[in-house]
């Protein structure tokens, strides 16, 4: 052991006595030699950890690494941390070969990586990082281009997705004025609304993860929307005034029948040019009995606390009965409610001065 260590110390003190007096020749080159000390060192030591307890052999540091480092600097040639040197000799000459890497920055859809490649074409540098395109996939370089033409390649992924999602649709809303319901009971309650409800089917195109494109593909119906129905009680403004006697000429007894304007083939402007409206009271244009058109009258309801109230004589019926008379209601509904009742209509001097004159309904 003592005889290794003499050998390993002779070894580094020549070496030392080379590198003193390379330096005081050639001072510029001091980062080359220092490099070149280091490989050495490097290498003495992977030796004496190899040999462990066997004999060294003969070793003595060759000049040739100094002159490859001389070089290199020279002409200002660098190694990547993957590259290989080769060093071949003969008789007369010294060549330095060397086989180049590069740096090939792959930017897959937003994540960027590095990776270190001889040169060669992008379709064998895709095969051995196993790094594959789609049908759709794009990049900025041709498969056929050289690694040390690209500098940075791009890739754009497609894909595609199958989304659903369901979609509400508003529900409306519905009132109707109710004007006798409250006296006889049968005010319906509410009906509350409810949204449709629709499911649709999207393809979705994304491209490095964020969507281009959608397209509807299915379309199906779960639910269709109810209506919101709400009732409001409605009493017309001289309802509080109830029937004024002063203005009774005569009374007589009548049956009755509803309608409304929104029923088919019946229009919304009466015989005498009025607008219909609640208050609004037809008799027989064949045979009008003792009410006739241009009169007013106030219908009281028989048997019922609640009365139709003031009504303005402006329209006909096709019935003969002279004794019949049809009072207009805002909406079906209602009319059908109302049905068919016996009434006591009460024939007036003239419109009471708390009612609303006719011309307001004057169609214009």
């Amino acid at each position: 052991m003592k005889k290794l260590f003499d050998r390993l110390f002779e070894n580094l003190k020549s070496f030392f006595k080379r590198i003193s007096a390379f330096l005081a020749a050639n001072a510029k080159k001091t980062a080359v030699i220092v490099l070149s000390a280091l490989l050495t060192f490097t290498a003495l030591a992977m030796v004496f950890v190899g040999a462990g307890n066997k004999r060294l052999p003969e070793y003595e540091m060759s000049p040739e690494f100094f002159e490859a480092g001389i070089y290199m600097q020279q002409y200002t040639y660098n190694l990547f941390k993957l590259d290989s040197l080769f060093i071949s000799k003969d008789t007369e000459t010294e060549e330095l070969t060397t086989e180049p890497q590069y740096a090939v920055v792959v930017n897959d859809a937003g994540v960027r990586s590095t990776y270190y490649s001889k040169d060669k074409t992008v379709k064998a540098f895709f095969e051995d990082q196993y790094i594959s395109l789609g049908e759709e996939d794009s990049m900025n370089v041709e498969y056929t281009d050289l690694i040390s033409q690209c500098g940075e390649i791009e890739i754009n992924r497609v894909g595609y997705s199958l989304q659903t999602e369901i979609q509400y649709t508003a529900y409306k809303t519905e009132t109707y004025r109710v004007f006798f319901l409250a006296a006889v009971n049968r005010i319906p309650e509410d009906t509350a609304g409810r949204r449709g409800q629709t499911r649709v089917s999207y393809r979705c195109k994304y491209v490095d993860g964020e969507l281009v494109e959608k397209v509807q593909v299915n379309k199906t119906v779960i639910s269709r929307p109810v209506n919101e129905v709400k009732y409001v009680i409605y009493h017309p403004e001289w309802e509080p005034y109830g029937l004024d006697m002063s203005y009774v000429v005569k009374t007589v007894e009548y049956g009755s029948t509803a309608y409304s304007s929104q029923q088919k083939n019946l229009g919304e402007c009466t015989a005498m040019g009025y607008q219909t409206d609640y208050g609004i009271a037809a008799v027989s244009y064949r045979n009008p009995g003792e009410i006739r058109m241009g009169d007013w009258v106030y219908v009281e309801c028989i048997g019922l606390d609640f009365d139709y109230g003031y009504a303005y004589v402006c329209d006909t019926s096709h019935s003969y009965n002279p004794t019949w008379m049809d009072l207009h209601f805002d909406t079906v509904y209602e009319a059908r409610v109302w049905g068919r009742r016996r009434i006591r209509v009460h024939l007036l001097s003239g419109r009471p001065d708390f009612v609303d004159p006719p011309e307001r309904y004057k169609r214009k």
